[in-house]
C-alpha cells in the first residue's frame, strides 16, 4: 500500500495516513492468519472451514 502525501501535509494528515496504513497491515496479517493451516481451530465454523480447505487442495 502506498500513501502519497502532499509536501505541505500537516502532522495530523501524516498521523491519519499512518493510522490508515497500520490498519491495512493489521487486516492483512489477520487475513493471512485466518488462511493458515491451523486456522480452522479458531474459526467459529472451523469444521466447515477445514472441509472446504481440504476440498480445494484436492
Amino acid at each position: 500500500m502506498v500513501i502519497e502525501m502532499k509536501p505541505d501535509a500537516t502532522p495530523e494528515d501524516v498521523r491519519a495516513a499512518l493510522e490508515k496504513l497500520n490498519a491495512a497491515k493489521a487486516a492483512e496479517r489477520q487475513r493471512k492468519r485466518e488462511a493458515s493451516f491451523g486456522a480452522w481451530k479458531t474459526v467459529p465454523d472451523g469444521q466447515d472451514f477445514q472441509r472446504e480447505s481440504r476440498n480445494e487442495w484436492r
